[in-house]
């Protein structure tokens, strides 16, 4: 009589494996980015301010007298969009 297998437990088989496994968030995934580990969320605010200051150098080359402009982006690229929106909104007022 050949020996009997033993009983696979089916909390370890490979089918509820799949079943049990969560999908990873957007803040859980990491990625390297100048030698450090940032979240991606992180990672993409960072490329975000990258395209500000670029959007930003290409203003201050093309546009030397509109100071206006500039000082828009500056506000949104420090984090004061709402600063930016209130401006905009007396400008137009005084207008």
């Amino acid at each position: 009589m050949p020996p009997k297998c033993p009983a696979i437990s089916p909390s370890v088989t490979p089918s509820s494996a799949k079943k049990t496994m969560k999908s990873l968030t957007l803040e859980t995934l990491l990625i390297k980015k100048a030698g450090e580990t940032v979240s991606s969320l992180q990672a993409k605010r960072m490329q975000e301010n990258e395209t500000m200051k670029k959007a930003l150098e290409e203003v201050k080359e093309d546009n030397n007298d509109d100071k206006k402009q500039v000082k828009k982006f500056e506000l949104i690229l420090n984090g004061n969009k709402e600063k930016a929106a209130t401006d905009d909104k007396i400008e137009l007022k005084m207008n």
